[in-house]
Formats: structure tokens, sequence, C-alpha cells
């Protein structure tokens, strides 16, 4: 097993281990980090089936939202499904995340502001790519 020994399962060639019991789960060999840059409308480039974007600190006012588009060579199809989460830089309940388009080669992920005041964090999100057929 590529990942951990806690998972006891069979690699399959699309690098998603399956074990007893029916958990899954991404090979880190597919995984990609980036950062992006100006602002948080900046669209970044993350080829990998999982990864971690991490945001610049750019201001987002009071119940305002920004979309940034994610590039991703693995989208191959508009029934592909991303999974977004806020991983770190962001007090809980703060920000709202939302995949608002999926298209081959990419992805929108759309950043919201849920609290009252502005807010200028360095969000790291997680993502995670289902394939459907």
């Amino acid at each position: 097993n590529r990942t951990s020994n806690f998972y006891k399962g069979v690699v399959a060639n699309n690098g998603i281990i399956i074990n007893d019991n029916s958990l899954y789960q991404y090979s880190t060999s597919n995984n990609t980090t980036v950062t992006q840059t100006t602002d948080k409308t900046t669209a970044v480039t993350s080829n990998g089936r999982t990864g971690q974007i991490t945001t610049t600190a750019a201001s987002l006012a009071s119940g305002r939202s920004v979309s940034f588009t994610v590039n991703c060579s693995q989208i191959v199809s508009a029934k592909d499904v991303v999974i977004v989460n806020i991983a770190s830089g962001a007090t809980t309940n703060t920000y709202g995340l939302t995949v608002t388009a999926v298209a081959p080669g990419s992805f929108i992920i759309t950043i919201s502001n849920n609290s009252a005041t502005a807010q200028a964090d360095t969000l790291v999100i997680n993502y995670a790519i289902l394939r459907v057929q």
C-alpha cells in the first residue's frame, strides 16, 4: 500500500485504494499543491486528483463572494464531482466554499465571507475529484 499501512487495500489503476470496509482513498502520488498570486480571483493550475490550493490574503468584504478557476487536467467530464473544504487559515464558519462549475479541464471555486466584517485570511483549500462515467 503506497499511502498508509492503516488502510489494507488494493491500489487500482486509477490510484483509488479500496479496502474491505469500502473506504476510498487516493494515492498521495497524484496530489498537487499550488499557491494563488495577486488576489482571490486569480486562476491556478493544479493537475492532481487531489490537492491543496493556498489563496492570497486579499481582503474579502462582509457578505461578498469571489470566484476563481482551477485549471485541472483530471477533470474529464462535467459529470465529475469536486469536493472542497478549508484545511486551515480561517476561523470556523467565517467562510463558505462552493464548487460553482465543472467542465472538462477546469472547475470554479467560489469563496464567500459569511462574517459581519471584512476578512483577509490566507486559506488553504483541499480538493478531491471523483470521476463519474
